[in-house]
């Protein structure tokens, strides 16, 4: 599924439908990146664009029990998620961990705030700057 991150999120969702498979596997990797990144439930929550008292249905797509819903603003978010955790990949190829906890490390460019940071405060706008961030920084 690494191919659909590639596309613009606000368009790709909308052409295409998926496969009981496919949602397995994008959940099933959604849930897998906020262990890597260690979020809480609510901050999860934040990320997909859920209410914060969403833990039932996050407790469900952990344990592949549930799908993550094809909302568009939802699968957009998704496909920002997966763009920021294989950009990040690329950019730090040879070292997992700072991929992992470079959301949570103060950034220059975010005026010393988190990545994490700015996505909880701008919500999806948050999402975008840091996925556009990370893009112009593999084209570098």
């Amino acid at each position: 599924m690494s191919h659909l991150a590639a596309r613009k999120p606000e368009k790709f969702y909308q052409e295409i439908e998926f496969t009981d498979e496919e949602r397995a596997s994008q959940t099933k990797m959604i849930m897998h990146l906020f262990e890597h990144w260690k979020l809480s439930p609510t901050q999860q929550a934040i990320c997909l664009g859920l209410s914060t008292h969403s833990r039932s249905s996050l407790g469900l797509y952990r344990r592949g029990k549930s799908y993550l819903p094809l909302y568009p603003d939802l699968q957009s978010r998704v496909a920002y998620l997966l763009t920021i955790h294989s950009a990040l990949r690329k950019l730090f190829p040879e070292n997992k961990e700072i991929a992992y906890t470079w959301i949570h490390r103060p950034n220059k460019y975010f005026e010393n705030y988190t990545p994490f940071e700015i996505i909880c405060r701008d919500r999806y706008e948050g999402l975008k700057k840091v996925s556009d961030y990370l893009e112009n920084a593999l084209t570098i």
